[in-house]
């Protein structure tokens, strides 16, 4: 884990600033969830998964229930879709810190940024892939700075900027 101070911290708001625009112009909704869930939310993603078996902070709370600290954004994403049940097609987009357990590799941390969009249960898989491809590529391609850069935002504290999951309804949890 690291601190981000200025000048760092106004690029990283900048490019996160940049994502909200293009995602709000996209038609993606920002949503936000919580940082500690319940650990049966990450086992849904599946038992030999190296997030379930190597990269989880999962431990007791006070109250006797099993926790886990969000190693990735995709299971609550999904958590939350199937308890609310909104109206589709979703598409939302959100950002914040997400931590792995095991030994990171070479240039990475274990509390990380991120910055992710998804939509599940569309009906076109294809239509809204490249929706997000386009999403994804957009503060980038303003920035005028290249995706190989990323040695950047990981030094600003590991900003996923290219992760994307469009699932089909029928492999939602």
């Amino acid at each position: 884990m690291a601190d981000v101070l200025p000048p760092q911290s106004a690029r990283w708001t900048n490019l996160v600033a940049t994502f909200a625009t293009h995602a709000t112009r996209a038609g993606f909704g920002m949503v936000v969830t919580p940082m500690i869930e319940q650990v049966e939310v990450f086992h849904r993603v599946g038992e030999s998964t190296d997030i379930v078996r190597k990269e989880m902070y999962d431990f007791e709370d006070k109250g006797g229930r099993r926790v886990a600290v969000r190693p990735e954004f995709t299971a609550s994403i999904m958590r939350a879709f199937a308890e609310h049940r909104p109206t589709t097609p979703w598409k939302v987009w959100m950002v914040g810190p997400n931590f792995r357990y095991e030994q990171p590799q070479s240039g990475r941390l274990r509390q990380h940024f991120q910055v992710e969009a998804i939509a599940p249960a569309l009906a076109s898989i294809a239509s809204s892939m490249a929706d997000l491809k386009g999403l994804l590529a957009a503060p980038w391609q303003e920035s005028k700075r290249a995706p190989a850069r990323a040695r950047e935002a990981e030094l600003l504290g590991k900003l996923d900027a290219a992760a994307a999951v469009v699932r089909k309804p029928e492999e939602a949890p």
